[in-house]
Formats: structure tokens, C-alpha cells, sequence
């Protein structure tokens, strides 16, 4: 990735400004807590293709002595992982504003950019909901109204769906917009992040050695909930998700990463490409609880 000669970032290294975009984006999203990134070292560029091997079902057979036992041939699944989205940034910094700030401007761009393009992948990892093949309410046009005195019945009826899929109880989570947060808030059954416990969504430690992941706000009938303002709402209808990790799978790569001087001014410019895909892999680990906005 060759740079412009004469460019007074002359310590610009490619490879280490992606790797802390990517840092900084993975940070900053709420929903990369609730996918998991099992491929994420497959993807190179634009339009990949990931192909997923799903392991087919094995049968347990009662066992009789001095006969012959049933052998099978389980029939693996495929599933791809496409990376079909795509979005940049392009940031300039001119040569006037840097001598006169105190701080890395362009430092602070690229933060900024992070949290831009976390946005919008918190926003297309949402759009999950419409994988989800159960719910606790029946459809969008039964959507529910939630309040403080049923919104832990509603929890515990997500539960449940999840339970009649015989999803793991471990590593369950919620995702929530704030108005909902403020509901739970008030029932008796909900535990503030500060005071749960170690369950966390993805896996536990300590609770002197954990970090709080972003948006995560405390537990309430068996689920680590997160908090959103990107979850999808359609006609009125918000679409709330409770799940595992393993339903979905995520990966994004900072595929370009250039710095240039600009031609037709005295500033320097940072452009980035960031490519990204989802895939369902396990729609029963999510259901999906349709609310009145």
C-alpha cells in the first residue's frame, strides 16, 4: 500500500492504524457481545464466502448384547457467510488545524470513525430478528405492551421459548433499548451490573478481574442484558432479541487503509474500507419478542 511521498505522516504504518480501528470498532459495539466471530479469520476482502460445515444429528441406540450394532452417516449442513456490506471513512486534517491543536487530531478522527461504523454494524447485527423461528409474542401485529409490573413475566416467557428449543441456559442474553431498561430497573427480580454475578453473556470470570462489556446493563430471569438505541423497530413495532451466541456468527475486516495528501488542499487524508457479513446459523438459539414502541 504504497503512500504519497512528502506526507507529514511519515510514521503512518498501514497494518497498525487497522488493527487499532479494528480495536476501536470492535469496542464500541453492543452487538458483537451477542454473535460469536468463530470465522473470522477466513474473510480477506469484499464478496468472500465462508462455507460452514453444521455437523449433522447423531441417534443414540439402545445396545443389546451379541448384536450387531446400527451404524450411521451423519449429513452435515451447509451454510455460507457472506460478506456483502461494505461502508468507509475519509477523514482530512488540515495542515493549520494540527499545528495549532493540542491533541492527534486525526488520532480522534479515526476514534470517531470507529464508533460510526460500530453504529451501523450494531444496526445490520440487529437485523438477526428476522432469522428468529419463535417468539413469545405470536407476530408484529400482536405485538405487546411492556411495563414495569410484566416485563419480568415477559423475560421468563423468553426463557422458556428458548428452553422448548433445549437451548443451553448458559450464556443467554437479552438486547434491549433503554426504555426497557428503565422497566427492569424496577423490578425486584433484576440485578444491576455492578452486583451480578459472574454468568456473563460469552463466558464468565471474576468479579474483581471482569471488564463490563459495552451497553451491558445487569441480569433478570437467567439473562445478561444489553442495552441498544439500535434495535430494529419497524411500524411502530420494536423487535427485541434473547439468545446465545452460537445462533449467529459475525466477522469484519478493515480491509483498506490509506493515507494520502490531499491535492487540492494543505491537509492530510486517512480512508478506510470496512467489510462485513452475518449468517444464522442456529435460529432456534434466538427468539424474538415484538413490542409497541
Amino acid at each position: 500500500m504504497a503512500l504519497v511521498s512528502g506526507l507529514s505522516y511519515d510514521a503512518f504504518k498501514p497494518e497498525l492504524w487497522s488493527a487499532e480501528l479494528n480495536f476501536s470498532l470492535k469496542n464500541a459495539l453492543v452487538a458483537d457481545s451477542l454473535v460469536n466471530r468463530n470465522w473470522q479469520g477466513d474473510i480477506q476482502q469484499f464478496g468472500d464466502t465462508v462455507h460452514i460445515q453444521e455437523p449433522g444429528s447423531v441417534t443414540s441406540r439402545a445396545y443389546t448384547a451379541y448384536s450387531d450394532i446400527t451404524w450411521e452417516q451423519p449429513s452435515p449442513t451447509d451454510r455460507t457467510l457472506v460478506i456483502d456490506n461494505a461502508d468507509y471513512t475519509a477523514v482530512d486534517v488540515d495542515d493549520i488545524d494540527e499545528a495549532q491543536a493540542r491533541v492527534d487530531l486525526m488520532q480522534s478522527h479515526m476514534q470517531e470513525a470507529a464508533f460510526s461504523l460500530a453504529d451501523t454494524e450494531d444496526a445490520f447485527i440487529f437485523e438477526m430478528y428476522t432469522d428468529a423461528n419463535s417468539g413469545v409474542s405470536s407476530d408484529h401485529a400482536n405485538s405487546l405492551a411492556l411495563t414495569a409490573g410484566n416485563v419480568y413475566q415477559r423475560f421468563v416467557e423468553a426463557a422458556f421459548v428458548l428452553d422448548t428449543q433445549d437451548v443451553p441456559k448458559t450464556g443467554r442474553w437479552a438486547a434491549i433499548t433503554p426504555e426497557e431498561t428503565s422497566l427492569i430497573r424496577q423490578a425486584g427480580q433484576f440485578v444491576p451490573v455492578d452486583d451480578s454475578s459472574n454468568n456473563r453473556a460469552g463466558g464468565g470470570t471474576s468479579d474483581s478481574a471482569r471488564i463490563v462489556r459495552t451497553g451491558e446493563v445487569g441480569q433478570i430471569a437467567g439473562f445478561t442484558v444489553f442495552e441498544s438505541n439500535n434495535m430494529t423497530t419497524v411500524s411502530g413495532v420494536k423487535k427485541l432479541l434473547f439468545g446465545t451466541r452460537r445462533a449467529t456468527t459475525f466477522a469484519n475486516q478493515i480491509t483498506e487503509m490509506e493515507a494520502i495528501r490531499r491535492e487540492s488542499r494543505f491537509a492530510d487524508g486517512v480512508k478506510s474500507l470496512n467489510v462485513y457479513g452475518k449468517s444464522t446459523q442456529r435460529a432456534e438459539a434466538l427468539a424474538l419478542l415484538h413490542v409497541t414502541a
